[in-house]
C-alpha cells in the first residue's frame, strides 16, 4: 500500500509498525522487524482515529483502511533493506575527512605563489564556496525547516499560521544584525563612521574581503597623521568585524552540520549513497568558506584549527547521534517535527544572513579590491559564485 504495509507488533498487539515492503508482512517478518526496534511499545498508536478498535483489525485491513492516512510518531524502518553499521561508521571518517580537507584548502593556498589568497584563482574558488553556502540556507535548511514546521501532525499551530517557518527565518535574521551591530559597537569596530568624516571611500577601503590575509599591507597616506591613525583604526576594527563574521557564520554551520550529520545516520538504502556523496561535496566547499574566514580573521594558530576541527566534526556528531536512535528515531513525531524544523529555520537564517551580508557585502559588493579588478575578473568571479549556488541548489533535488 500507499507508505508502506502495517505490520502488528507482536509484543504490543494495540501498535502497528509501518514497513516500506510491497507486500503484507508474514508473522515471521513481523517478529524480525520488532526486534530492530525493541522500543516501539513505548511508541504512540499511529492512528488515534482507530484506537477503540486497533486490536480487532488485521494488519491487511490497517493496509486498505490507513493507505491515505498521516502516521504521525511512527517508526518507519525499511523491511527489505538491512542496515549497514560498516558503511555508516565508515562514513563518519569519509565525511570528517572531507570537511577537514575543505578547511585546509584555503592555509594550503598560501605556500603557493599562483594561489595567495588574494589571487584570481582562489578568490574564484572562494566565490564558488559562497554560492554553496547561500544555496544551503535556502535550498537545503530554510525549504526543509519549512517542509517540517508545515506537517499536519502539528495540529492547529500550523493550520492557523501557514508562515511558521519563514517567521523563524525574520526572527534569525532581524536578531543576527542586531547581534552584529551590537558586537561591533561593544568591541570598538564601529568601522570609520567615527573618523573619516563621512568619506565613504575610505569605508570601502577598509572593508577587507573575508579570504584576504589579516596581514596583507594596506597604502597608509603619510602627510595627515591623524589620517594614518585613523586608517590604523579602521584596519582593526576590520579585524573585529571579520573575527564577528566568522564567529556568525560557525554558528549557523555547526546547527545545521549536527542536523545533516542524524540525516545520514538513520538513513538506509540507496539513498544513504546518495546523501552521502551529496554531503561529501557540500562540506567539502563549506568548509573552504569556513577555512577563508578563520584564516583571515584569525592571527593565532590554535584558534584557526579549532574553528576548523568544529566545523570538521560537528556532521560526523550527528551521524553518531543518528546511528544511536535508528531504531527509535521517527521523523513525524511532534518533538521531532518541532526542533528539526525550528533548527532548520534558525540555520538557514544564519546561513542565508552570512552568505549574503558577510560574504558577499564585504567580500564583494563594498569591497575596493574587488571593484578595482578588471571586468574579466570581475565576472569569472560572478560565474563562480553562480556556479556554486546553482550546483548545490541541483543537489537539493537528492539530498
Amino acid at each position: 500500500g500507499a507508505g508502506g504495509t502495517w505490520c502488528p507488533v507482536p509484543t504490543a498487539p494495540d501498535r502497528f509498525l509501518r514497513v516500506a515492503s510491497a507486500h503484507e508482512p508474514t508473522n515471521a517478518e513481523c517478529h524480525r522487524m520488532a526486534k530492530k526496534a525493541p522500543n516501539l511499545t513505548h511508541f504512540p498508536i499511529c492512528a488515534p482515529a482507530f484506537t477503540t478498535s486497533l486490536t480487532t483489525r488485521s494488519a491487511h485491513q490497517l493496509t486498505t483502511t490507513m493507505a491515505e492516512e498521516t502516521c504521525c510518531g511512527c517508526v518507519t524502518l525499511d523491511g527489505d533493506t538491512e542496515y549497514d553499521m560498516g558503511l555508516h561508521i565508515g562514513s563518519i571518517f569519509i565525511i570528517f575527512v572531507v570537511s577537514a580537507a575543505g578547511t585546509m584548502i584555503p592555509i594550503i593556498s598560501q605556500k603557493i605563489p599562483q594561489c595567495k589568497a588574494n589571487s584570481i584563482i582562489m578568490e574564484a574558488v572562494s566565490a564558488f564556496a559562497y554560492g554553496v553556502v547561500l544555496a544551503t540556507g535556502l535550498i537545503h535548511m530554510i525549504n526543509e525547516g519549512i517542509e517540517k514546521l508545515s506537517n499536519e501532525c502539528l495540529g492547529s499551530v500550523v493550520e492557523n499560521y501557514e508562515s511558521l517557518g519563514l517567521a523563524f527565518v525574520l526572527i534569525t535574521l532581524v536578531l543576527m544584525h542586531f547581534i552584529e551591530c551590537e558586537s561591533s559597537v561593544f568591541f570598538g569596530a564601529q568601522g570609520s563612521m567615527l573618523h573619516g568624516h563621512g568619506h565613504a571611500h575610505g569605508e570601502i577601503t577598509a572593508q577587507e574581503a573575508v579570504i584576504t590575509p589579516a596581514d596583507r599591507e594596506t597604502p597608509k597616506p603619510t602627510e595627515n597623521p591623524y589620517h594614518e591613525n585613523a586608517v590604523d583604526q579602521n584596519e582593526q576594527n576590520s579585524k573585529i568585524r571579520r573575527k564577528i563574521a566568522t564567529l556568525i557564520f560557525e554558528a549557523g554551520v555547526v546547527f545545521h552540520s549536527v542536523i545533516i550529520g542524524l540525516d545520514l545516520g538513520v538513513t538506509t538504502g540507496s539513498e544513504f549513497k546518495t546523501l552521502l556523496a551529496a554531503l561529501c561535496f557540500h562540506q567539502f566547499f563549506e568548509g573552504i568558506a569556513i577555512g577563508s574566514s578563520a584564516l583571515s580573521s584569525l592571527e593565532s594558530t590554535s584558534k584557526l584549527f579549532m574553528v576548523n576541527f568544529i566545523f570538521a566534526i560537528t556532521t560526523p556528531i550527528g551521524q553518531v547521534i543518528g546511528i544511536g536512535i535508528r531504531s527509535t528515531y521517527s521523523d513525524s513525531s511532534t518533538t521531532s517535527l518541532w526542533v528539526q524544523g525550528i533548527l532548520n529555520c534558525v540555520a538557514g537564517g544564519i546561513l542565508l544572513y552570512t552568505g549574503l551580508v558577510e560574504l558577499l557585502t564585504y567580500n564583494m559588493t563594498t569591497n575596493g579590491q574587488f571593484l578595482s579588478r578588471q571586468t574579466a575578473q570581475r565576472f569569472a568571479l560572478y560565474i563562480s559564485l553562480w556556479l556554486g549556488a546553482g550546483l548545490m541548489a541541483l543537489i537539493g533535488k537528492w539530498a
